[in-house]
């Protein structure tokens, strides 16, 4: 209780200079100034001047200026509304007023009142009213300020002034394999299950640490995407308590997971001096001895009782295994699944409802179906249960001591922990799609899409995207930038995201592969299957895919001013095919978008061709290769808007004679493309034309032939227009196309 009061009385003071003081007197009354005794005020001035360094705060900054235009030594211009945290906006050369900002602090103020001395409810209000709040830092937000003064306010209090802090790492490797190596029927509610599983049990173990060590959230930095970051009291106690917790919860997922999960941890002790970068170098020198810690333990992820354990399992029937996972050390029940992926598969149906908490329980809860089961830091099983705010409030007063806590997907009240999800699912009869129902909802051939995406250069962006301004002194330590990074990242992929895809709001207009839906809005026929930081991994309708990764990459180029970007492969298959195979092929995609050229920034389509290169060689080539914006302008734009003009019109007018055409002429333009040396006969594609001339009659179809007309003779002589001519018929074709149509049975990635 005393650590709570001291965390609260700081964050008070952290806040204090920044809302108006007759808001203050208000809220909090006169005596304010002598809540923190003068060593406790001095704890907290040493920990400010640690964030804040010898800059001095700019007063005058009147919004949030763009982290992301930080990066690389760049000079911050655009700026961020002082906005709710939920809210997705894209910053902009923009003017603030006053009033914004204090009724943005009123609304805290009042908040905090509420929350009565608890830290944790007091955190949360900070972060959801105060994380587009400047703080005078440029690209630091007052939450980030003031909640990481509190975090180093409190471990110098327990650990003393010299190397107090102790910066622990977490990783969580092999999250690819545990998620796309599983196969079988239902396999989409497996898979959203396992991916929920990772998030919650990242979010799980840092919270069970913190509150095992009595410290408050303002010491995580960031968790997501198999890696977490804590900044914790360098004590004896703390390192003890890491090594037989950690250790603990690893032999509890080696048994329960055979192995498929494991947390690497690795600790590193650092002073304020350090962390403030002092000799230059020091503040990356942390990292990246912390790193190399890790990097040793994934070359030795087993010590020898866990490889003993291991090599002593033995089948649980010879002749069978599961059907999902593939495992046989487990007993497999009559439909051929282990207990592990029998829960993933029963307990998938919670996670499709919107509204929903997971409450983690200590013991099983009788009305609450099949849950989840966590491990607790002693290697106890733990449960967890989707269910109503309501009935988790019902089952704390009923059952008192059962519920451990509540996580909010979201964002948390006051007795909740947010869990950033990015958990949107499109739903048929309120009900979560399946893969066969999402391909159904595909327009024209009837296909799953599925996108692969990661963010460019992020390690690069963490390591030494700031390393300019903190060798300028232009900022005191590195946390606040790179904890307001991972923030801003984290709320793209996991909140904003959502928004994204819900379609019927934000700051970008929706993009569609036909040419007058433009502007139109309605939720994406798609699911999230993971979301993890900056990794992506969506299916949908195959249209409707294409269609999102344009969005995205729209509100993420907006979102960080471009400083940012990332590739992505999009595959076509058929609802059937295995998905441990659309994963691997996906993969190839995203590789081939990243290898585009040094700037990455790629999208890649479909699948790998066989093509010869300049010297002759036949080689797998991503045909369908493209920078996003070529994509969108020169492919979509230009060339597959004009094709759906004009057949569009002649379908009208002539009878749709015009399908047979466009075949012998992607037939054709294959050909040049296959043999790059070969002379373009002028004579067999003027003859293609002239057999689609329309009548003279057909005025208006005539002038939009001209055109059409006109423009492919220049597109087919050009070997890089030609090339997106051939992407945008793919499309086009693929847009018409029937399930009755010949060539069905040979789809993309069969």
């Amino acid at each position: 209780m005393e650590r709570e009061r001291f965390a609260w009385k700081c964050l008070l003071h952290a806040l204090r200079p920044y809302g108006p003081p007759e808001v203050w007197q208000a809220s909090f009354g006169p005596d304010m100034e002598t809540a923190l005794s003068e060593e406790e005020q001095a704890l907290l001035r040493r920990a400010s001047g640690i964030v804040v360094g010898t800059a001095k705060l700019d007063a005058s900054e009147s919004g949030l200026l763009s982290i992301f235009d930080l990066l690389d030594g760049g000079t911050p211009g655009r700026m961020f509304r002082p906005d709710a945290v939920e809210r997705f906006q894209c910053p902009a050369e923009q003017a603030v007023r006053p009033d914004e900002k204090r009724e943005r602090m009123q609304r805290c103020l009042d908040e905090l009142k509420a929350a009565d001395g608890r830290i944790e409810p007091a955190l949360e209000v900070c972060r959801q009213q105060l994380s587009y709040y400047p703080s005078g830092i440029p690209g630091v937000s007052l939450y980030q300020k003031a909640r990481l003064e509190v975090c180093l306010a409190c471990c110098m209090r327990e650990a003393g002034l010299e190397s107090p802090f102790l910066l622990v790492s977490c990783g969580l490797p092999g999250i690819q394999k545990f998620l796309y190596t599983i196969s079988g029927k239902g396999v989409l509610k497996s898979l959203r299950s396992r991916s929920f599983y990772l998030d919650l049990l990242e979010e799980h173990l840092m919270t069970e640490l913190l509150d095992r060590l009595h410290l408050c959230r303002a010491h995580r930095l960031y968790v997501g995407g198999g890696s977490s970051y804590a900044v914790l009291p360098n004590t004896d106690r703390t390192r003890e308590t890491l090594e037989a917790c950690l250790r603990s919860v690893n032999q509890w997922l080696l048994k329960r997971f055979s192995g498929a999960l494991q947390f690497l941890y690795a600790w590193e002790p650092c002073s304020g001096p350090q962390l403030k970068n002092e000799g230059g170098t020091a503040y990356q020198e942390i990292f990246a001895r912390l790193e190399n810690k890790l990097n040793q333990k994934r070359n030795r992820r087993f010590d020898a009782s866990g490889l003993t354990w291991l090599n002593s399992q033995k089948m649980s029937d010879p002749e069978r295994e599961c059907r999902v996972c593939a495992g046989s050390s487990l007993p497999l029940d009559g439909d051929d699944l282990c207990p592990v992926c029998r829960e993933f598969r029963d307990s998938s149906s919670g996670l499709a409802a919107t509204g929903k908490v997971a409450a983690v329980c200590r013991a099983v809860w009788e009305e609450g179906g099949t849950p989840l089961t966590l491990p607790s830091l002693d290697g106890q099983d733990w449960f967890v249960y989707m269910m109503d705010r309501a009935q988790a409030d019902r089952l704390r007063a009923e059952q008192p001591g059962t519920v451990v806590r509540v996580y909010a997907p979201g964002g948390g009240g006051n007795a909740d922990i947010p869990l950033p999800l990015g958990a949107y699912a499109y739903t048929i009869d309120e009900k979560m799609a399946t893969f066969e129902g999402l391909a159904a909802c595909s327009q024209g051939i009837r296909r799953l899409g599925v996108l692969r995406a990661d963010v460019d250069n992020l390690g690069r962006a963490f390591v030494s995207g700031f390393h300019r301004r903190l060798q300028s002194g232009e900022t005191g330590s590195g946390l606040p930038l790179t904890a307001s990074l991972s923030q801003q990242l984290t709320q793209f992929f996991k909140a904003h995201l959502q928004t994204i895809l819900q379609g019927t709001e934000g700051p970008v207009e929706p993009f569609h592969l036909v040419w007058n839906e433009a502007g139109k809005r309605s939720p994406r026929k798609a699911i999230v299957v993971y979301a993890g930081g900056d990794d992506l991994f969506i299916v949908g309708a195959w249209n409707e895919i294409v269609e999102l990764s344009v969005d995205l990459y729209r509100a993420f180029r907006g979102f960080t001013g471009g400083r940012l970007t990332f590739s992505a492969g999009i595959g076509l298959f058929s609802p059937h095919y295995p998905l441990y195979a659309m994963a691997e092929d996906t993969a190839i995609l995203e590789d081939a978008a990243k290898g585009i050229d040094a700037g990455k920034n790629g999208l890649a389509l479909f699948g790998l061709e066989l093509l010869p290169d300049a010297g002759g060689t036949v080689r797998h080539v991503a045909r369908h290769l493209y920078h996003w914006d070529t994509f969108i302008e020169a492919v979509v734009t230009e060339k597959l808007y004009l094709l759906e003009r004009y057949f569009e019109m002649d379908r009208k007018e002539q009878n749709g004679r015009g399908s047979s055409f466009l075949y012998r002429l992607k037939n054709y333009a294959e050909q040049l493309d296959r043999t790059p040396g070969q002379t373009i006969n002028v004579a067999r594609f003027a003859y293609l034309l002239a057999r689609m001339e329309p009548k003279k009659d057909k005025r208006e179809l005539s002038d939009l032939y001209h055109e059409f007309s006109t423009k492919l003779y220049q597109w087919i002589k050009d070997a890089e227009s030609r090339r997106q001519l051939l992407t945008a018929m793919e499309l086009y074709l693929n847009l018409i196309r029937t399930s009755q149509e010949k060539g069905e049975e040979q789809p993309y990635g069969e």
